[in-house]
């Protein structure tokens, strides 16, 4: 398979980075993937495919927050009775 395709940085240069350029100056030219072979193809479909979904997922948070947020927990929504029993829990150990 090797063979059959362009070695990786050698492709990237030759290919990619000229169809990536004329993406982001909004004039798309995809004469160069459109030689490419179908693995390619799929690679770069599913690359952006990646890179759409990420606002639509907890991953957008990497952008504004903390790196540690990718591990942290979901929170919990409550109806407030956790609060309320916590409070008079509080109340009658005499710490409020």
């Amino acid at each position: 398979m090797l063979l059959v395709l362009k070695v990786g940085l050698a492709w990237f240069a030759s290919d990619m980075a000229p169809y990536l350029y004329s993406i982001f100056t909004f004039n798309p030219d995809i004469s160069a993937i459109t030689a490419s072979h179908w693995l390619v193809q799929t690679h770069i479909v599913i690359g952006f495919l990646i890179i759409l979904l990420v606002p639509f997922s907890r991953l957008v948070h990497f952008l504004v927050a903390p790196f540690h947020y990718i591990t942290r927990p979901y929170q919990i929504a409550s109806d407030g009775t956790g609060i309320q029993k916590l409070l008079e829990m509080q109340r009658e150990d005499g710490l409020i």
